[in-house]
């Protein structure tokens, strides 16, 4: 009997809700903004910023910076740390062993970091999607919308490109997309190509309606979108199987490359330093040879801020700095920039022996790219 009470009463209690006038219980929501409310230049730029912020929105875990899946698979540093279980995923990226289907072989923290990475990219694609949206649904209140769209589908396809890399197949979500058909979407849509096109497509566009060069630091120039342009073409004109082996080498695509390369570096704004160390100055910021770049901030409203978390590990152990020693320069590649005593790289020879700081020469750039005890 008590439960029908109570049942009862609940019921009550809903209804006497469902009864309420509207003007009590229907209350918009606070923190979100309409439709309507975007569409205009200002707020759409708005919108276009905080795609930009989530390039920055990486972490160590799933790193921009990718040392992780780059420098360690390529044999060129150790992970580091505190042995093998302190971020055991980046110890499994150095080994190239078989990883099992179902992840059994490796402990859960490999696939949250894989996860991260990936929620992170598709995060960032929403929102440049989102913002695509409303340029669409409203281009006659958008000043320059050709270029706003340009913006975004610069920054969208950084974020697929990682993705492209990392993974090879991967659902292609865009503005155009209703929920159902986002829910629909597989991995297996589009072929290796189709993907790239879709990415170089972006890419092309942006570099077709952005401005040679931007006033405000750090949006995407046409210039840096023909610099990615040419990067995507570059990995694209290597056509693989299923096996990821190369099956055909698609010189059109090689030949479009340097044409860009060439137009980049006609163009006269990017160039080489004098002096090698103003690329890691921070007075030498966005310089000449920085073609695009995340830029990082602090105290800019958010919990932490943007600063560098993708190598808050990497500083050395040694010098009382005290964590955290990853991303540790293999002998390997110290090796490579030794050189003979014209400065030329010993192509055949740089590793038969591991560099000595007394007495062999070596490209200078070294001293700038791995710390070394006993030198500056």
């Amino acid at each position: 009997m008590n439960k029908i009470k109570t049942l009862f009463s609940a019921t009550t209690f809903a209804l006497f809700l469902a009864s309420c006038g509207g003007s009590d219980l229907d209350v918009a929501p606070s923190g979100v903004l309409t439709e309507e409310q975007v569409s205009n230049s200002k707020n759409v730029d708005a919108l276009i910023i905080a795609a930009y912020s989530y390039l920055g929105n990486d972490h160590y875990t799933a790193p921009n910076f990718l040392w992780p899946t780059g420098n360690l698979r390529a044999g060129d540093a150790h992970k580091g740390g505190n042995g093998p279980g302190d971020i055991f995923a980046y110890h499994a990226l150095s080994l190239y062993q078989p990883v099992v289907p179902d992840m059994e072989s490796f402990p859960p923290d490999l696939i949250d970091l894989n996860n991260k990475k990936w929620v992170r990219n598709y995060t960032g694609i929403s929102r440049v999607n989102s913002a695509l949206a409303v340029i669409a649904n409203a281009p006659d209140a958008i000043e320059d919308s050709a270029a706003k769209q340009s913006e975004l589908r610069f920054i969208r396809s950084i974020f697929y490109f990682d993705l492209k890399i990392h993974h090879k197949h991967i659902p292609w979500i865009d503005e155009t997309m209703t929920q159902d058909q986002i829910l629909l979407t597989t991995n297996s849509d589009l072929s290796d190509q189709e993907l790239w096109d879709k990415i170089a497509a972006d890419f092309e566009f942006a570099a077709n309606h952005l401005p040679q060069t931007q006033k405000d630091v750090g949006r995407a120039s046409a210039l840096s979108a023909k610099a990615y342009l040419a990067k995507a073409l570059l990995y694209q004109a290597y056509e693989q199987n299923e096996l990821h082996q190369v099956i055909n080498i698609n010189k059109d695509k090689l030949v479009k490359v340097v044409a860009l390369v060439n137009e980049i570096e006609q163009a006269g704004v990017y160039g080489l330093f004098d002096d090698y160390a103003n690329n890691f100055l921070f007075e030498s910021e966005n310089g000449k040879e920085s073609v695009f770049a995340i830029q990082r901030s602090l105290n800019d409203g958010s919990p932490d801020g943007r600063g560098s978390w993708p190598s808050a590990l990497n500083a050395p152990l040694a010098g009382g700095f005290g964590c955290c020693g990853f991303h540790v320069p293999t002998e390997n590649f110290v090796n490579a920039f030794k050189t003979d005593q014209q400065g030329l790289p010993l192509f055949d020879t740089f590793n038969d022996f591991n560099y000595d700081k007394v007495t062999d020469a070596v490209d200078p750039r070294l001293d700038h790219t791995v710390a070394m005890e006993g030198k500056p």
